[in-house]
């Protein structure tokens, strides 16, 4: 938190400064990065990936498609919750970044959605791969150029991607401590999502 108040108060600088280095070349690395961070794109790879542990049984692998499933799942909740609540306008649209209408569902710029995506899903595979040395730096280069990607797009803040970082890594994170119980104990967390309510349902199994 203390991190994202920095950026907070550099926002505006980090704007002008990035908007003025923006450039056609930049514009198309955003547009190869971008896809890393829209579920759209993702979680049909999750599922792929899952398919292919599945039938040529790597249990490793489908362990990984489905922590990285529900971690993406869990951000996205947090993610959407912060950004409902907030109500932040995006800098394309704002005059300057202390511009917040609270509670609201069109001004919805804090945190980075993108960005908390890629580092949920970045963050699962370079745990469970941590013995490879290029998985990683990999993942979490990739996370970090979608990030950054959402700077040059104008689409948000500077802080809006470093909180939307620190969520997809920090759920994740939790999530994997809590699969990895050492007593025999499991923990499962997943969204609950009907008519009546919207929430997380949290289950241990022993």
């Amino acid at each position: 938190m203390g991190t994202t108040g920095v950026f907070f108060a550099l926002d505006d600088e980090i704007r002008d400064f990035v908007q003025g280095e923006r450039s056609g070349t930049t514009d198309d690395l955003a547009d190869i990065f971008e896809p890393f961070g829209n579920g759209g794109y993702t979680f049909p790879g999750l599922v792929a990936f899952y398919l292919y542990g599945h039938f040529f049984e790597n249990s490793k692998a489908e362990r990984t498609a489905l922590l990285a499933v529900e971690s993406f799942a869990v951000t996205g909740i947090f993610t959407f919750a912060l950004k409902f609540s907030t109500g932040r306008v995006r800098p394309k649209s704002a005059q300057d970044s202390g511009e917040w209408n609270g509670p609201n569902f069109d001004d919805v710029s804090f945190p980075s959605g993108h960005t908390s995506s890629a580092f949920a899903i970045a963050t699962v595979f370079a745990s469970e791969y941590k013995n490879n040395r290029w998985v990683p730096p990999v993942a979490y280069g990739l996370a970090t150029l979608t990030g950054l990607s959402r700077l040059n797009d104008n689409k948000h803040w500077a802080s809006d991607v470093f909180l939307g970082g620190a969520l997809g890594y920090f759920i994740s994170k939790t999530l994997i401590k809590l699969h990895s119980n050492k007593k025999g104990r499991h923990y499962t967390i997943y969204p609950r999502i009907s008519k009546k309510e919207t929430g997380l349902v949290f289950a241990m199994q022993f």
